[in-house]
């Protein structure tokens, strides 16, 4: 086993290399401008994706908070879509929406702020950031008709103590659980903060720092918190680790995002990240002293710049990109991948569907 020191003062960091590395082929984009209209409500927001291989559709999460105007155009909601997707053809067309309900009744503005999406049985699973340090993240349960019914429950190093700035444990406000997905065989949920907890939120002299991945485990009837990882990134304002997909035992597909506010450009990120043998930060409250600390194990498979001349014509750049999961087994026998982007309602952006060919 090859390990790789980082000296990363006070702490030491070790990093395995041992897996295999995929590669992504690009197949083709399907843009809606904002204000596309779908039964009543704004295509908009789309933040996580699931695919059911059962009926070949894709679902995708808004992160609408509602308050934006009249219901239902921006309640919390989940979309449907029909997909086509073979080697050189790609299609995507809404099919239903679904609005998420506390009960019989709406959530209130700002109450839910829906990231990731996962189908589980016959429940939704679906992360939110909440509104830190007001509202706290949460992974909720929610019925196959959007109603709540649970939440998984949360460490509670992920939860705030006291207010900025005076904050010492817990998120960052709008950085939170980005990030769901199942285990390839459903037995395990994962979820991540998009940047470092407040208590591990140091910098290295090259500017990483370490946010968590949570693996949830069955026990019995539900699944509860088990080990939590270290998952080295990039700390900045606009920076931070936005989904994930298992693509393997103990092996994630992880996308991360920047803006360069000067440029106004976009810069997405896709990795292969392995949790053999990283450390299990479970028991571990603030990692900032921590010597020997062995983080998950990342390689760049695809920087999307390298894509942007192949996409439509008329939107060639980035955009917001926050969602991906495994489509559709292409006709030659291997997955796709699909990633989304979030317009941020804004008239300037586009929601965006990528597809590519997983090898």
């Amino acid at each position: 086993m090859k390990i790789r020191l980082f000296t990363i003062a006070p702490i030491t960091l070790f990093c395995s290399t041992v897996y295999a590395t995929h590669t992504l082929n690009f197949i083709g984009d399907v843009n809606f401008k904002t204000g596309t209209l779908f039964k009543d409500s704004i295509i908009g927001g789309l933040s996580g994706l699931d695919y059911d291989p059962s009926d070949k559709t894709l679902f995708a999460i808004s992160d609408d908070r509602g308050g934006r105007g009249t219901t239902p155009q921006h309640e919390p909601r989940f979309y449907k879509f029909n997909i086509k997707l073979e080697q050189n053809k790609f299609e995507v067309t809404p099919q239903e929406v679904t609005y998420l309900k506390m009960s019989n009744d709406t959530f209130k503005p700002f109450m839910l702020d829906p990231e990731g999406i996962a189908q589980h049985g016959d429940k939704w699973l679906i992360s939110s950031e909440g509104f830190v340090p007001i509202v706290p993240p949460a992974v909720f349960i929610f019925s196959n008709q959007g109603i709540l019914e649970s939440q998984l429950e949360i460490p509670e190093k992920f939860l705030n103590k006291g207010f900025p700035p005076l904050q010492t444990q817990g998120p960052i406000n709008n950085k939170v659980y980005e990030c769901l997905t199942l285990s390839e065989n459903k037995q395990l949920i994962y979820t991540a903060t998009e940047q470092p907890l407040k208590q591990d939120s140091f910098i290295a002299n090259d500017g990483t720092g370490v946010t968590r991945i949570i693996e949830y485990r069955q026990n019995g009837d539900e699944h509860r918190p088990a080990k939590e990882y270290g998952y080295p990134i990039t700390v900045s304002e606009k920076y931070g680790l936005v989904d994930f997909i298992a693509v393997a035992p103990d092996t994630l597909l992880t996308m991360e995002r920047d803006f360069n506010k000067s440029s106004n450009k976009s810069s997405i990120y896709i990795y292969e990240a392995t949790l053999r043998g990283a450390t299990d930060l479970s028991l571990v409250n603030e990692i900032k002293n921590l010597k020997g600390l062995v983080l998950v194990e990342k390689k760049l498979i695809l920087n999307l710049d390298t894509i942007i001349p192949s996409l439509s014509k008329e939107y060639q750049q980035l955009d917001n990109f926050e969602g991906i999961t495994i489509g559709p087994t292409l006709p030659n026998g291997n997955r796709s991948v699909i990633i989304v982007s979030d317009n941020n309602f804004k008239e300037k952006q586009r929601t965006a569907f990528i597809a590519f060919e997983l090898n």
